[in-house]
C-alpha cells in the first residue's frame, strides 16, 4: 500500500494478466491472498467500495488452510489519498478504517494470520495517529475475549539511525582511523567556538561524531530531521538512498578527494542522476522549483555554473572546490522551511562542511536571505579576493536564480589565499 498504489486503483501487480482492477485494499488482499475466488468472494464490496464485516473477513480466512501473513505497508501514505475520495457521504480512508477493525477482529483468534501495519510517522502524523489509535482502540477491545495483544514495533529508533546506515553502507570501519579522525575534529570545533554551533563544541558530540562516522552528523540531520518531515521521503530508505551515492561518488574520485574524513551534504550532488530526481520529488513537496538555481549556481552539464566557474580558480591552487561545498551544502539546507525560513546561518553551514585541512576564518558576514519562489536562495559569500570572472560568468551572477553571489570582499593575495606559515591551507570564506 502506501505510495506503491494509489486511492482510486489498488491493483498492484500488473504484470499479472489474471489480476482483476481491484479498488479498494480489501479487495486486492482477497485476491493476492486466495487468488481470483478470493477476490470474488469480496468482489461486490470491492466494486462498491463498502468494507466487509468481521464475519465476512472470517468467512475467507477460512477457505485456506495455510498460515498467512498481512503486511499493509505505510498505511498512513495510503489513507492521505484516500481521504480525497468521496463514497457517499464517508470517504475511502474512513471505509478503509472500517475494514482494518474488522480484518483485526476477524484475525485476533487466527492463529495462522498475522497482520502488520507499518506506520510512518513524521510523514503523515495525523494519518498515523489515526490508525494507531484505532488500532489501540480495537486491541483494548480484543484483550478482554482473546490472549492476543498488540506488539508494537518501532524498526529504527533515532538514536539507531546512523547505526544502521553505516552497516548497510560500509562492510567495516577502522576504529583507529575514526578515533584518530573525531580527535582531530573536536579540536577544531572546540579550539574556534565562536565559529561553530554550541552543539559542535560540547563534548556530548564527540559521542555523535563517533557514532555516525564516516557520515558527518550534520548530514545524518538534514536527512532525518528535516527531510523526514516531508511525505515524499522516507527516513531510513531515502537516506540510504542517496548516502549511496554520496560514497559513489567519492569512490569515483578517490584520487581528488584523499583528505576527506567524513561524508558531507556537499557529496549528494545535483550531477548524480538519482540525487537529482530525489531533489525533484522533494522540491515539488515544498512547492519550490531550485532546479533553474541549480544550473545558474552548482552544476550545468557545460561546466558554467557559478559555483563550477569559482572551482576552477580554487582547484587549480590546490585548494578545495569550496564553491561546490558551499552552494550544494546550502541547497539540501533549503529545501524545508524552518521557524527562521529557508536556509542556514553561518555557523551551522561551517560546521557542514569545514574541514580540518581547511581553516575557514571570517573576513566579512555570511547573510543567508530566505528564499523566494521567484527571487531564488540568494547567498552573499566573500573570499579575501574576489576570483575574477568571464563576462557571461558576471552576467549569470545578476540573475534572480542565483545561489552564490560574491561582493564586500577585501583584497587578499593574488590568488585569493591567506598564506599561513603552516601545513594546513587557509581559506577566508563567509
Amino acid at each position: 500500500m502506501g505510495t506503491h498504489v494509489d486511492a482510486e486503483d489498488a491493483r498492484s501487480n500488473y504484470d499479472d494478466p489474471d489480476a482483476p482492477a481491484t479498488k479498494t485494499m480489501w479487495g486486492e488482499m482477497a485476491y493476492q491472498l486466495f487468488g481470483r475466488e478470493g477476490y470474488e468472494f469480496l468482489r461486490e464490496n470491492d466494486e462498491n467500495r463498502t468494507p466487509p464485516g468481521t464475519t465476512k473477513l472470517e468467512r475467507l480466512f477460512e477457505r485456506n488452510d495455510n498460515p498467512s501473513l498481512i503486511l499493509i505497508d505505510e498505511i498512513a501514505a495510503y489513507l492521505e489519498q484516500a481521504a480525497a475520495v468521496e463514497i457517499g457521504d464517508s470517504t475511502l480512508a474512513k471505509q478503509t478504517n472500517t475494514f482494518l477493525m474488522s480484518l483485526l477482529s476477524a484475525t485476533q483468534n487466527n492463529d495462522k494470520v498475522t497482520v502488520v501495519l507499518s506506520i510512518a510517522d513524521t510523514a503523515f502524523a495525523d494519518q498515523a495517529e489515526d490508525v494507531r489509535g484505532l488500532v489501540s482502540e480495537t486491541i483494548s477491545e480484543f484483550n478482554s475475549i482473546s490472549d492476543r495483544v498488540e506488539g508494537s514495533i518501532t524498526p529504527t529508533e533515532d538514536n539507531e539511525i546512523a547505526a544502521v546506515l553505516r552497516h548497510r553502507l560500509f562492510e567495516s570501519v577502522a576504529e583507529d582511523g575514526r578515533d584518530a579522525t573525531v580527535d582531530a575534529y573536536m579540536s577544531l570545533y572546540t579550539g574556534d567556538r565562536d565559529s561553530f554551533p554550541d552543539s559542535a563544541t560540547n563534548p556530548e558530540h564527540r559521542d555523535r561524531l563517533e557514532d555516525s562516522y564516516p557520515i558527518h552528523p550534520t548530514v545524518i540531520d538534514t536527512l532525518t530531521e528535516e527531510l523526514d518531515s516531508l511525505p515524499s521521503f522516507q527516513r531510513t530508505r531515502g537516506a540510504l538512498k542517496l548516502l549511496s551515492r554520496a560514497v559513489y561518488r567519492l569512490w569515483q574520485h578517490q584520487s581528488d578527494y584523499q583528505e576527506r574524513h567524513f561524508v558531507r551534504l556537499f557529496d549528494m550532488h545535483p550531477s548524480d542522476g538519482d540525487v537529482r530526481s530525489t531533489l525533484l520529488r522533494l522540491f515539488s513537496s515544498v512547492d519550490m522549483d531550485f532546479e533553474a538555481a541549480i544550473k545558474a549556481d552548482i552544476f550545468s552539464e557545460d561546466g558554467t555554473a557559478n559555483a563550477e566557474e569559482e572551482d576552477r580558480n580554487w582547484v587549480k591552487n590546490g585548494h578545495p572546490p569550496l564553491g561546490t561545498h558551499l552552494t550544494t551544502a546550502i541547497l539540501w539546507k533549503s529545501i524545508v522551511k524552518g521557524a527562521d525560513g529557508r536556509g542556514t546561518t553561518r555557523r551551522p553551514l561551517r560546521h557542514a562542511i569545514a574541514n580540518t585541512e581547511v581553516e575557514l576564518r571570517t573576513t566579512t558576514t555570511l547573510s543567508i536571505t530566505s528564499l523566494e519562489r521567484d527571487v531564488g536562495l540568494r547567498v552573499s559569500t566573500c573570499t579575501e579576493t574576489t576570483v575574477r570572472k568571464s563576462s557571461s560568468s558576471q552576467s549569470r551572477t545578476s540573475r534572480n536564480s542565483s545561489i552564490l553571489s560574491s561582493s564586500n570582499c577585501k583584497t587578499g593575495s593574488p590568488d585569493g589565499i591567506s598564506r599561513k606559515p603552516s601545513t594546513r591551507r587557509s581559506v577566508r570564506v563567509v
